[in-house]
């Protein structure tokens, strides 16, 4: 007898496979695989351990093709063909439920999962390469805290003000205090304007409310 490999199951599909995540089985264990195909649908596939029928345990609607997928922890993460992300609840195979539709964080180039994390690997400007942690918390989506960026703005608009108090003294020599004040307040209606365009942008530095540095 040869060494193998030995075919076990087969199972006709009614649409074209797009993305396949197999989790690991014993020789008479169980084994599960979900199948996303072109039809926008994702199939949890069973592989009987005892038999050779391969049968799908479920199947649902995705918001759009799925072209990546990784596991961990019973959630699945998808990456979407239109850039977004798809975050399941695969604990009941037989009734996986969708946890989020997150906008695109860039062009993804390749996504794994942990226990703790998500790591997403993304194509930035100039033909350069960003590698993001993404920390994964019970009952909550991915996410991340951006405490580092939230305390340089903080300081930014510090220094800002300090420097336009200072240079209050030369300014008022040739305004009158109205004058400055209002020069004053339309600059910074104008900075936060930015700052609240800049931070509503789809761009991919931004993916949820929360980040971390």
């Amino acid at each position: 007898m040869s060494a193998g490999p030995y075919l076990t199951h087969q199972l006709n599909l009614s649409s074209a496979p797009r993305a396949m995540l197999a989790l690991a089985g014993g020789p008479s264990a169980d084994a599960r695989v979900f199948l996303a195909t072109a039809d926008q649908s994702l199939s949890v596939v069973d592989f009987p351990g005892q038999t050779s029928d391969a049968r799908i345990l479920a199947q649902i609607p995705l918001a759009g093709t799925a072209v990546k997928m990784a596991h961990a922890n019973d959630r699945l993460l998808l990456s979407l063909a239109d850039g977004r992300l798809q975050w399941l609840d695969v604990k009941v195979a037989t009734n996986p439920k969708v946890l989020a539709i997150l906008p695109s964080p860039g062009k993804l180039l390749d996504l794994q999962l942990d226990a703790e994390a998500a790591y997403l690997l993304l194509a930035a400007e100039a033909g350069k390469l960003r590698l993001q942690r993404w920390i994964l918390s019970e009952g909550q989506l991915p996410q991340q805290d951006h405490v580092g960026r939230a305390i340089s703005w903080l300081l930014m608009g510090v220094t800002g003000g300090l420097g336009l108090d200072l240079c209050a003294k030369e300014l008022l020599q040739t305004y009158s205090l109205q004058e400055f004040v209002l020069m004053r307040s339309i600059v910074g209606v104008a900075i936060f304007l930015a700052l609240a365009l800049c931070w509503s942008a789809p761009d991919d530095d931004i993916w949820l409310h929360q980040w971390r540095a």
